[in-house]
C-alpha cells in the first residue's frame, strides 16, 4: 500500500470520526435546550415579503439564469 493510499485512508476515517463526534455533540446540546416556552416569531409583512422576494430570486438565478449562461 503506498504512502498516498494511506494517508487518503487517514483522512478519510478522521473525517468520519469528526463529522459523527460533531453529530453526537449536536444531539446532546438539542437535547438540553428542550424547554416548554412557546417561541412563535411574529413576521411583519416588511419581513415576509423581503423573505418571498430573495426566495424568487434564489431560484432565478439558480434555475433560470445559470442554464442558460451554461448553454451560451
Amino acid at each position: 500500500m503506498g504512502v498516498q493510499q494511506k494517508l487518503s485512508a487517514f483522512l478519510f476515517q478522521l473525517s468520519m470520526f469528526l463529522l459523527v463526534s460533531a453529530s453526537q455533540e449536536h444531539k446532546k446540546a438539542k437535547g438540553r435546550h428542550s424547554s416548554k416556552k412557546d417561541h412563535n416569531i411574529k413576521m411583519s409583512s416588511r419581513l415576509q415579503f423581503e423573505i418571498t422576494l430573495h426566495g424568487f430570486l434564489l431560484w432565478a438565478s439558480m434555475a433560470f439564469l445559470m442554464p442558460i449562461g451554461m448553454v451560451y
